[in-house]
């Protein structure tokens, strides 16, 4: 048996107050997650390199 298995057969056998309640930490986890996942150096990198073409391009437009 799985783990998500197991689980879902222990959350089945709350009463429905605490499954919500269960519900909602899962939801606070997921959201404490995305608020760390923090991007990398390198990727960061990536990204100022892409605005910076970006911005370039717009400007040689302009200039035209």
């Amino acid at each position: 048996m799985q783990l998500v298995e197991k689980i879902q057969q222990h959350v089945e056998q709350l009463p429905s107050d605490l499954q919500a309640e269960v519900f909602e930490y899962i939801l606070k986890l997921e959201q404490k997650h995305e608020q760390t996942a923090q991007v990398t150096e390198e990727e960061a990198l990536a990204i100022h390199d892409q605005l910076m073409d970006q911005y370039s391009e717009a400007f040689e437009r302009l200039a035209q």
